[in-house]
């Protein structure tokens, strides 16, 4: 059995138990600094290499132009509405007109 060791201070100012057997890994274990740092060093190894890179670069061509484009082109810097319901059917109103132009400049552009 994993016997923990006295609770210590974390760097968020909560308490982190740390354990003496099984190390950071360990299903018992949390250590939010080690966490969040092994997370962190994984992206940034993955972005170090040239197909992570590739990948992470394609965010730009995929969605995030999308948000853009509806934020800055068609004005929703906020929603106006109140409540999740009411801010998701915004949205989707929002989604659904910018998919409408799309599909109809693309019938234009070849017409």
């Amino acid at each position: 059995m994993i016997s923990p060791m006295p609770m210590s201070q974390g760097q968020d100012g909560r308490s982190a138990r740390r354990c003496s057997q099984g190390g950071s890994r360990s299903p018992h274990c949390f250590s939010a600094s080690t966490a969040s740092s092994s997370a962190r060093g994984r992206m940034e190894r993955q972005l170090r290499s040239k197909a992570g890179q590739a990948i992470y670069a394609m965010r730009k061509t995929v969605v995030e132009a999308v948000f853009g484009q509806i934020k800055g082109a068609r004005g929703l810097d906020r929603f106006r509405l109140r409540g999740l319901e009411l801010v998701n059917g915004e949205w989707a109103l929002m989604a659904t007109t910018h998919n409408i132009l799309k599909l109809f400049r693309a019938s234009m552009a070849t017409a």
